[in-house]
């Protein structure tokens, strides 16, 4: 009942309820054209031993007698990368200010996982690419500075890369659809607003004034039914 009765206000008020629901559906797509496309891609690295493991004579890589071995290797680079000195310097080097460089999902192979967004595909490439590099690198400089021998440093393997850059459109929709959902609302409302004014606005008119003519019409009638027998009287006699 009371869904239709909102119908009806809807439709009774059209020339409200319209403009406004025009006005919000353009402020929908407005708000999916202002919020900018992201484009992700993605990486992982993989950390090896070296290829020939050292013998009890061969002096020790601080990075292999880890613990954790090689996990806790992974994990020092994605803190190193991660850094705030270092991102500044990857970002005044032109990279993406939005990357994450962070130990895979695996817990049986020491992956690196890597991932950029950026309202540039071009971008989001190179700073993938620039990243994996940025590992090798950070690598190689951790290990000899701790000295370790050549013949035991460790190395890396590129699992996976995004071939192209991924559009995230999720954002653009959301915020359509906030704009576009907000807007729908306030116009019911506003229409109900409307609607709640000329009722009120009809209630408190005052009555119309009775004309000479209508009162003395009413007068007549009234003398008429008086003079007139009543049934019981009638039928008494």
């Amino acid at each position: 009942m009371y869904f239709w009765d909102a119908v009806r206000v809807l439709v009774r008020r059209w020339y409200v309820a319209g403009p406004l629901v025009l006005l919000a559906l353009v402020g929908s797509v407005g708000a999916y054209g202002k919020v900018h496309t992201l484009y992700r891609t993605q990486g992982t690295v993989l950390l090896l031993m070296p290829s020939q493991p050292p013998d009890s004579k061969t002096p020790v890589n601080p990075y292999l007698d880890f613990q954790g071995g090689l996990f806790t290797t992974a994990d020092v680079i994605t803190r190193v990368l991660m850094d705030d000195a270092t991102s500044r310097r990857l970002i005044a080097e032109g990279d993406a200010p939005v990357y994450q460089v962070s130990l895979g999902p695996s817990m049986t192979a020491p992956l690196i996982a890597i991932l950029v967004e950026d309202p540039s595909p071009q971008r989001a490439m190179s700073t993938m690419r620039h990243l994996i590099t940025e590992i090798q690198n950070t690598l190689d400089s951790r290990q000899r500075q701790a000295n370790a021998p050549p013949d035991t440093l460790i190395r890396t393997s590129l699992i996976s890369s995004s071939a192209k850059p991924a559009a995230l459109t999720s954002k653009k929709v959301r915020a359509g659809a906030a704009v576009g959902g907000f807007g729908v609302l306030m116009a019911i409302l506003v229409t109900f607003l409307v609607e709640g004014m000329a009722n009120r606005r009809r209630r408190q008119r005052p009555p119309v004034a009775m004309t000479s003519v209508d009162a003395a019409e009413l007068t007549l009638n009234g003398v008429a039914r008086a003079e007139m027998p009543s049934p019981v009287a009638g039928v008494g006699r």
